[in-house]
This record gives C-alpha cells, structure tokens and sequence, in this order.
C-alpha cells in the first residue's frame, strides 16, 4: 500500500497560485507521500497530459496512484451528452497510456428541482447508466 494525495486537495492553491503538475508533485512528495492521483479537470487538455504527469512523477519520484476523470454524465442536452461521454473516452486513452492502476469517473449532478421529482431521478439515473455503458468498453 502507497500513502497517496488526490490532485483536488490541493485544487485552491493550484489554481490561485497556477500551479503545473511538477509543481503539484513537489508539494505531494514534501508530505512524505508516495504517490498522486491526478484529476483530468485540472490537466487542462487531454492531448499533452500524459507527458506532463509523467514529466512530474519523474521529477520527483513519485508514483501515478490514479486519474480522475472529472465527468457528469447527468446531461439532458444530447450534445451535451455525447461531449461528456466523448471527453471521458479521451481521458480513458490518457489513463491507458499512462498505465493507471485505476481511473475514478463520477455519475454526475441532479439539479436542485430534479432531486425530489422521481421521473427526473429516474431519467438522471438511465442517462448516467447509459454512458456508463459506453465508457466501459473504452476502460477494459
């Protein structure tokens, strides 16, 4: 077992203080940790993120401990919907690449109203099963 830190910890002071990822990497080590997950949200562009993760695990020793996906797949919009589920599929090629023992996706988000209407529910529900269904094809 590693001691690990999620990049979203430190999402404050990554932004405020814009922060790259060997710099994110630095403050992990500091800690005494071992490993980091990066969180896809935060990398900015799929298409130079593995190189920049491995530049800081490089750069400081440390080990890739996971890729978070950053993703709602709650969209009603079907534009919306198929760019979440597209944009989850590029990030899994990123965790692929980078070898990641594992990548966190998340459901997504019910609005306010939808929270106490059951159909609402149960449609938020079908749409996050639905892409779920997608994008696990990708992860195997």
């Amino acid at each position: 077992m590693r001691l690990a830190l999620c990049h979203y910890s430190f999402h404050r002071r990554w932004k405020e203080e814009n922060w790259s990822p060997v710099r994110l990497a630095e403050e992990v080590k500091a800690l005494g940790l071992e490993a980091v997950d990066f969180h896809a949200g935060m990398m900015g562009g799929a298409e130079s993120a593995a190189a920049r993760i491995r530049e800081a695990l490089k750069a400081t020793g440390l080990v890739l401990s996971g890729l978070s996906l950053s993703n709602d797949f709650n969209k009603e919009k079907a534009e919306e919907f198929r760019a979440e589920v597209d944009r989850v599929r590029t990030w899994i090629a990123v965790a692929a690449e980078l070898k990641a023992p594992v990548s966190r996706i998340f459901g997504g988000h019910l609005r306010d109203a939808a929270r106490t209407d059951a159909a609402a529910k149960a449609a938020g529900r079908q749409r996050i099963l639905d892409a779920l269904a997608e994008v696990v094809r990708d992860a195997e």
